[in-house]
């Protein structure tokens, strides 16, 4: 009797010594995750405070006539950031074909390049074929942004991916060029524009630059 009951004390010891291990790695798991949790926390509170104060410095650069407008490609997705003075929009929406349409309209444009003298007597029928592109990719790119835009008149827009090579001034959207409507300043980038704020030059009359390479 004597010695089953130490073999019994021996395994209730045994089962006492592993219930306390796995108590203190379960105590451990979620000591260290409550503190993953909380200095992931304060990275993030630190990062929108970070951003925050980025968004006050680049609305104080603006004017109330003055917009940015960030683009980014997100698979089908078009994200688009409109900051003016009085706060900040951000807009997300599907635009399929994006790619495609910006090949057309730029392969339309530039076909007067090749065989010019026998193409001028279709020129009206390549402008009309031009316009239907450019005007498509006013309402896929630029009329979701529009009601953001009410009062501007100068915008810088800061393309992404493919959406460098859309001449954004030649925009239609039925009635007139955007070129028409707005001053329109393109920056590679956020940097490159913030950059260059010391040295950007006042509201000027309206004018057309031109370059040929």
């Amino acid at each position: 009797a004597n010695a089953d009951l130490g073999h019994d004390g021996v395994a209730l010891g045994r089962v006492s010594m592993f219930s306390i291990m796995v108590g203190l790695s379960v105590t451990y798991y979620f000591w260290s995750r409550t503190r993953l949790l909380h200095a992931q926390a304060q990275a993030d509170a630190a990062a929108r405070v970070a951003a925050e104060n980025h968004l006050r410095l680049l609305q104080s650069q603006l004017e109330p006539d003055q917009a940015l407008v960030a683009f980014h490609r997100l698979g089908s997705r078009l994200i688009a950031c409109v900051l003016r003075a009085q706060g900040l929009t951000v807009f997300d929406w599907q635009a399929p074909g994006l790619e495609d349409r910006i090949d057309r309209m730029r392969f339309q444009i530039a076909s007067p390049r090749y065989g010019a003298p026998s193409l001028q007597a279709h020129r009206q029928t390549l402008l009309e074929r031009a316009r239907a592109h450019l005007q498509a990719l006013h309402q896929m790119v630029w009329a979701p942004l529009e009601a953001a835009l009410e009062g501007a008149r100068r915008v810088t827009v800061l393309p992404h991916r493919r959406l460098h090579h859309l001449p954004f001034a030649a925009l239609h959207d039925g009635r007139s060029w955007l070129a028409e409507r707005l001053v329109l300043i393109h920056a590679p980038s956020l940097a490159i524009w913030m950059g260059l704020a010391p040295w950007r030059l006042p509201a000027q009359p309206r004018g057309v630059a031109l370059g040929l390479a």
